[in-house]
């Protein structure tokens, strides 16, 4: 069995303790559709050495994966589900930083909706860091302690 690592390289920022691969989303570039792109050929060579390993895992991180949005996060795991064989999928694992707060809860509504009955092991992981706001202040984060208290708060 397999477990693919999906890396998404944006950010809306860089942090500044944060050594991944990963730049800036840019609203009006194109590097999100030539990321999505490049990641279907790269899937397709591999698919063709590793596709008959059912895959175990399927782990989207970054970056800020929740930047990409709920409709290229499922085109993603469609192509996965395209070259792989992710029928005994044992979980559906993405890594969110906790803002924007309504996007993601749009975002895990809809992976939800449409994946909970076939992948019934689906993990978000929220990188919140601190708690203390001089902390997340110094290392650039965007969110304040109050802030992260209210999204922890409208997961319920």
């Amino acid at each position: 069995m397999l477990s693919l690592y999906l890396h998404i390289p944006f950010c809306q920022s860089k942090c500044k303790y944060c050594a991944f691969s990963t730049f800036p989303m840019e609203e009006k570039s194109d590097s999100v559709e030539t990321y999505l792109s490049a990641l279907e050929q790269e899937t397709a060579f591999y698919a063709k050495h590793l596709s008959h390993q059912p895959i175990k895992t399927l782990y989207f991180g970054g970056g800020t994966p929740n930047l990409l949005g709920a409709d290229r996060l499922i085109q993603m795991i469609e192509m996965m589900e395209k070259y792989f064989d992710c029928e005994n999928l044992a979980e559906l694992s993405f890594e969110f930083n906790p803002y924007p707060e309504e996007e993601i809860y749009e975002i895990i509504r809809q992976i939800q909706s449409r994946y909970a009955k076939k992948y019934p092991r689906i993990r978000f992981s929220f990188g919140i860091q601190s708690f203390d706001n001089e902390v997340l202040q110094l290392s650039g984060r965007h969110s304040l302690f109050l802030g992260l208290v209210e999204f922890l708060r409208g997961l319920q």
